[in-house]
C-alpha cells in the first residue's frame, strides 16, 4: 500500500487539499488559526511551536482514519457518493484496516510520550481523551446518511478544533477558549456543509461568500463589544478580525473565473 495511508497529513491532503487553494485555505483556517489561539495564551513561540506540530501530528492521525472510513466504507451507503480512491486502492484500505488503525494509534501514542514531560499528566489525558471521542464521532459522523449528520459534523469540527488547545491551556481558562474557537469556525463550517451536502437553496453559491464575509463581520463587532466589557476576550477580536480579512480575501477571489472554476468542481465533490 501508498506511504499516504500511514504518513500523517498525506492522505488528507492528498485527496482533501490537492489543490493549492484548498492548501492554502487549510492553512490558514485550521493551522495558523489554532496556533495562534494558543500563542495569545503563552506567547513563547519557540517554545509553543515544536510541541504543537507534535499535538498537531497526534490529532490527524486520528482525523486521517475518519476520512479513511468515508472515502471506503461510508460511498456505499450514499446515493451521490464522492469516489476519491481508486477500486485497488479500496481494497488495499480494507484488507488493511486492521494495521493502519494500529500504525494510526502508535502514532498517535508516541507524540503523546513525547508531551507527557512537558505539558503535564492531566492536560495529556484530556488531550487523548478528546482525541477518543473525535475518532467516535467521526466514526457515528461516517455511519448516518442523513440530516443528523449536520449535528455529527459540528461535533467533529468542535472536537478538531479545540482538542489542542487543551495541551497548552489550563482547564480553568480553557472555556473562554472553547467558546472562541467553536464560534470561530465550526459554527459556519455546520452551515457550509448543509448547503454542499443537502442542497439547502437558500444558501446559493454566490452568497456562500458572501455569508461568510458578514458572518466574520459579526462575530468582529461583538468581540469589541466583549472586549469593552472584559479585556479576556482580546483573543476573540483578534482571531475573527484574522478571519474576516481572509474571508474579505476570499470575497473578492470568488469573482475571478478561474478560481469560480476550481471551487465549482470542488462544490461537486
Amino acid at each position: 500500500m501508498s506511504l499516504k495511508y500511514y504518513i500523517p497529513f498525506v492522505y488528507g491532503i492528498s485527496t482533501r487539499s490537492n489543490h493549492y487553494l484548498y492548501m492554502l485555505s487549510f492553512m490558514i483556517t485550521f493551522v495558523f488559526l489554532i496556533l495562534m489561539a494558543i500563542l495569545f495564551y503563552n506567547n513563547d513561540f519557540f517554545y509553543i511551536l515544536p510541541r504543537y506540530l507534535v499535538g498537531l501530528t497526534a490529532l490527524y492521525s486520528v482525523y486521517e482514519l475518519g476520512y479513511m472510513f468515508n472515502d471506503t466504507y461510508t460511498v456505499q451507503l450514499e446515493t451521490k457518493p464522492t469516489y476519491r480512491l481508486r477500486a485497488s486502492e479500496l481494497s488495499g484500505v480494507k484488507k488493511n484496516a486492521r494495521k493502519l488503525i494500529i500504525i494510526r494509534i502508535c502514532v498517535v501514542i508516541i507524540p503523546c510520550l513525547l508531551l507527557l514531560k512537558v505539558l503535564g499528566i492531566k492536560n495529556l489525558i484530556w488531550f487523548a481523551g478528546s482525541l477518543f471521542l473525535l475518532a467516535l464521532v467521526f466514526s457515528l459522523h461516517n455511519r448516518i446518511r442523513s440530516k443528523l449528520n449536520l449535528v455529527t459534523i459540528f461535533l467533529v469540527s468542535v472536537l478538531r478544533y479545540t482538542s489542542i488547545p487543551i495541551l497548552f491551556i489550563p482547564l480553568d481558562h480553557y472555556p473562554l477558549y472553547l467558546f472562541v474557537l467553536v464560534s470561530m469556525f465550526p459554527v459556519i463550517r455546520t452551515v457550509e456543509y448543509a448547503y454542499i451536502k443537502f442542497d439547502f437553496k437558500w444558501l446559493a453559491n454566490y452568497a456562500l461568500d458572501l455569508m461568510r464575509v458578514m458572518y466574520y463581520a459579526l462575530l468582529f463587532l461583538i468581540s469589541m463589544l466583549l472586549v469593552a466589557l472584559n479585556e479576556d476576550f482580546m483573543v476573540a477580536l483578534a482571531l475573527s478580525g484574522y478571519m474576516l480579512f481572509f474571508r474579505l480575501a476570499g470575497y473578492v477571489a470568488s469573482h475571478n473565473k478561474r478560481v469560480q472554476a476550481i471551487r465549482s468542481n470542488y462544490l461537486r465533490k
